[in-house]
């Protein structure tokens, strides 16, 4: 009995020994070390230090760029951009809930997955937006094999379907589609959810070329889906304004501690940012380096090609999209409100959202005051000259012939315009709605209207078409009056489909010039 204690006595005192240096070895050992580097490392310059929330994506290769981190370094700041795990399925949903605790100081998002994000995670009064980053250019697009998708109204038909990557630019941009222009998919189970832009890229490769399908990408998986025999590409985002944009979002509570801090991250990346945009092929090259450094290899065209899919936005344009310039100076541009309030709606029309609580206080998601002081104190990264807001173009106007050759894109789902029965002027709510149609055409800055007047189809005929005109012009004056140029939009007329006047008075085609 005595041998058998003193055994277990010996087992407990090597449990003891075993514990006492596992513990030392977890504990005091990192202590140990942490104070041996601390003895024998040089000073640091930094009086604080950022955390900031980003993925690989290309257009945030300023955020991770050697000029970022030095402009921020001469204000005694260190920056540490932290990347997503690999095997992260929530990615936007992660990085919203670490900004949210403080555990990330900023984060980059797009303005889509900071709301959506932000309601999953109850954060939108935790976190606010302070910096436009970029705006996608065609860097984001959609394909389909043309023997059965010859344009984005193809796809205006049930069954269809449409493969994205899930949770991504990509479901974005096809949401931002099917609420505008496919009502036939709103209410159906049109989204194909990919993993990955490869992923997609692989579908595509093994699909049936006769199916109603649309694939969205990426560059440079965008690039790749293209050079596949008979791919075409029927939309992407150089023809939309506002609806893929990324954003810096930073912890609120950080913002009202640390505000001197906010700015100079803010100075610094529009002074780095700067640098890239006017040295020679500074943004290729700043997308190549940016690809070592996530473990991929681009070649200079299609780094070229990815930079300009990509408008990074400099200070100018971030003064004149937070709304602290005039409106002419917008150029056309939506502004910060503007963009918010069309991505909650399509988001919400097409299910993303099961409620919109944005709506009439758009200004409670970002923040102004940091840029309303820079500009108050007339910082520029250059000369004030060497930047601009980067405006929409104007389309040409056309000529008869011009307009008969234009591309149909699809028809633009709006509400009926209300008329009084028999007549051409246009009622109150109808107004409403056409303005609706306007702002909402701002976003597609690329394409033509034609604005078809319908009337019964009972009685004269030749005076049904004659009302149906008449409409179709009230709504193109009116259309004028909210800021459409003129040499956008035309008229047109046919007969109705229907006897009984319930069919929408007006119908709105989209257009776009031969490539």
């Amino acid at each position: 009995m005595e041998n058998k204690q003193k055994i277990i006595l010996t087992f407990v005192v090597i449990g003891l020994v075993f514990g006492l240096g596992f513990a030392a070895k977890k504990l005091l050992l990192p202590k140990i070390q942490e104070a041996r580097v601390a003895q024998t490392s040089s000073q640091t310059n930094y009086k604080t230090n950022v955390r900031i929330g980003a993925d690989s994506f290309p257009g945030y290769a300023v955020l991770r760029s050697p000029n970022f981190r030095d402009q921020l370094g001469r204000s005694e700041i260190g920056v540490q951009v932290i990347a997503p795990a690999a095997d992260d399925t929530d990615m936007y949903g992660n990085r919203m809930k670490a900004l949210k605790k403080g555990d990330l100081n900023m984060a980059v998002f797009t303005i889509d997955s900071d709301i959506v994000a932000g309601i999953s995670e109850s954060a939108l009064a935790d976190v606010t937006i302070f910096l436009l980053i970029d705006d996608s250019n065609g860097a984001d697009g959609m394909v389909a094999y043309k023997q059965a998708v010859q344009n984005a109204a193809a796809l205006n038909r049930a069954q269809t379907k449409i493969v994205a990557t899930g949770d991504s630019p990509s479901e974005t941009l096809a949401r931002q589609l099917v609420a505008n222009m496919l009502p036939a998919l709103g209410s159906q189970d049109w989204l194909v959810s990919a993993k990955s832009p490869d992923d997609v890229l692989d579908q595509l490769k093994k699909a049936d070329k006769n199916a109603k399908t649309a694939y969205v990408l990426w560059e440079p998986a965008l690039s790749k889906a293209l050079a596949l025999p008979g791919v075409i590409q029927i939309y992407d985002t150089s023809k939309v304004n506002g609806a893929i944009v990324d954003v810096l979002a930073v912890n609120r509570k950080f913002l009202i501690e640390q505000p001197t801090v906010v700015r100079a991250v803010e100075e610094a990346y529009f002074r780095a940012l700067h640098t890239y945009q006017v040295a020679p092929n500074g943004m290729t090259k700043l997308v190549m380096d940016d690809a070592k450094l996530n473990g991929d290899t681009l070649t200079e065209e299609q780094a070229k090609k990815i930079a300009n899919g990509i408008q990074w936005k400099n200070t100018m344009e971030n003064y004149a999209q937070f709304g602290l310039l005039s409106a002419a100076d917008l150029h056309g541009l939506p502004t910060m409100r503007e963009m918010i309030a069309s991505i909650s709606q399509f988001l919400l029309k097409t299910g993303k959202l099961k409620s919109n609580p944005t709506d009439g206080h758009e200004q409670d998601l970002y923040y102004d005051g940091t840029l309303r002081a820079m500009q108050q104190a007339n910082f520029h990264p250059g000369q004030a000259q060497d930047e601009i807001v980067r405006g929409v173009a104007n389309l040409p106007a056309l000529t008869d012939d011009e307009w008969k050759s234009l591309i149909t894109v699809g028809d633009m789902d709006a509400r009926a315009i209300s008329f009084a029965r028999g007549k051409a002027d246009i009622e109150i709510q109808g107004t409403r709605d056409v303005k609706d149609v306007a702002d909402r055409l701002k976003a597609w800055p690329t394409y033509y209207l034609t604005v078809i007047g319908h009337a019964r189809n009972d009685g004269d005929p030749a005076a049904n078409l004659e009302l149906a005109k008449a409409r179709s012009k009230s709504v193109v004056d009116e259309l004028i009056s909210n800021g459409i140029a003129v040499a956008r939009v035309k008229t047109s007329a046919e007969p109705s489909q229907t006897q009984s006047g319930t069919a929408q008075s007006v119908t709105f085609q989209l257009s776009q010039r031969p490539y």
